[in-house]
């Protein structure tokens, strides 16, 4: 399974609790922590910094997933400390720190 399947597994799994039928996930690249979706009644397309494609276990793609969809229903629009500190662990930064400083479009 690819990481892309498993995130829309994550986000198709919360989503189901917040009333989403049909979901999905792509991850696109941006040079800034950046999530975008587009929304009907019960179908959401969501675009997905690809900075978080190594956040597709169940601690970080779930906790990421409720922090979205509870964005999306304005339920909440804070960040779970879980996954700030995931986002801020020396060791994210160091192994992101090349594709953020390409930024979008650069080779």
């Amino acid at each position: 399974m690819t990481t892309q399947e498993k995130m829309n597994d994550i986000f198709k799994d919360v989503g189901n609790d917040f009333r989403y039928g049909n979901i999905t996930v792509e991850f696109s690249t941006h040079k800034k922590f950046k999530i975008t979706w587009q929304n009907t009644l019960d179908h959401i397309d969501f675009q997905i910094f690809d900075y978080m494609e190594d956040a597709s276990d169940e601690t970080i793609g779930y906790r990421l997933a409720r922090t979205v969809f509870s964005m999306v229903t304005r339920k909440s629009a804070v960040y779970e400390q879980t996954l700030e500190d995931y986002c801020i662990d020396p060791d994210f930064i160091s192994n992101k720190q090349p594709i953020c400083s390409k930024g979008p479009g650069i080779p």
